[in-house]
């Protein structure tokens, strides 16, 4: 009995840490990610905007903060943007629900500070009945080059880059 028990002990020893070696080989194969909003700008000029919401209503929309995470590859960086938005109605000029659509424009920077590629995105949101002020979180996904960097900026209207 007591060699059976030696036997199974060692047995479920030897997969315990078989399990852990797989969980870990696991999370090694996970990308790393860090936080890489240093490389991401905004200007001053397309930081806030007017905008006319879809029932006519004028809105000033504001960016309130921008953060990255990104992963890194041999040749380019995956930057996972998070855009924070400050926008606001007059309640005077409507108080009903109203949808809204803001766009966006990204220049795509490289080492020797040329722009390379400009990538146009807009969010919809909508502002509920007697609502005066949202604060929605944009969430965009951007490649650039290994050195190279990002520029946002808010755009009165959308334009579609082909």
């Amino acid at each position: 009995m007591n060699k059976r028990f030696s036997t199974t002990a060692l047995s479920r020893a030897v997969l315990g840490v078989g399990v852990l070696a797989l969980l870990g080989a696991c999370t090694s194969l996970r990308p790393v990610t860090y936080d890489c909003s240093n490389l991401v700008s905004a200007p001053e000029l397309g930081s806030r905007i007017n905008l006319a919401a879809e029932a006519g209503q004028i809105s000033t929309i504001r960016l309130n903060g921008v953060s990255a995470t990104c992963e890194q590859d041999d040749e380019e960086v995956d930057i996972e943007l998070a855009i924070g938005l400050k926008v606001s109605r007059n309640l005077q000029d409507g108080a009903e629900a109203a949808l809204l659509e803001v766009p966006f424009i990204a220049a795509i920077i490289d080492e020797r500070e040329t722009v390379t590629l400009h990538e146009s995105f807009s969010y919809r949101m909508a502002f509920g009945d007697g609502i005066d002020v949202i604060y929605p979180l944009v969430r965009q996904d951007i490649s650039v080059p290994k050195d190279g960097r990002l520029v946002i900026s808010l755009v009165p209207k959308r334009i579609d880059l082909n």
